[in-house]
């Protein structure tokens, strides 16, 4: 899947859930079956929560994981075997950009909400 057919399939959850109460609560409940749903494959591993913000000019952005954060026994044997150093880059590349891309969908999402503003 693109980053614009993911964008496009989670513009339609945010857009259904806009119109579907009942669709709504099952998305905060169980994102990660919804979001599949919508034929996104997402890895087993992958842990989801949906934040509802309560005020319509209100985003809530999360910050990743302190890098000063003890590393977990897979990568101390990527540590130990020499690579981690391109391996861990290369991983805060990719979860950089998927932050950003992710920033970015719900910026959007948002800007679509609640609509340009009026001159």
């Amino acid at each position: 899947m693109t980053q614009n057919e993911y964008q496009i399939a989670l513009g339609k959850i945010y857009d259904r859930c806009a119109q579907d109460k009942v669709f709504r609560k099952r998305f905060i409940a169980d994102p990660k079956t919804v979001i599949q749903e919508q034929g996104i494959d997402l890895p087993s591993h992958l842990k989801f929560k949906v934040v509802e913000n309560q005020k319509p000019n209100a985003l809530t952005l999360h910050l990743p994981p302190k890098p000063d954060q003890e590393l977990s026994d897979e990568e101390l044997e990527s540590v130990a075997g020499g690579s981690s150093l391109s391996t861990m880059t290369s991983f805060m590349v990719q979860t950089t950009s998927t932050i950003a891309s992710a920033i970015d969908a719900a910026v959007s999402v948002f800007a679509h909400s609640v609509g340009s503003p009026k001159k």
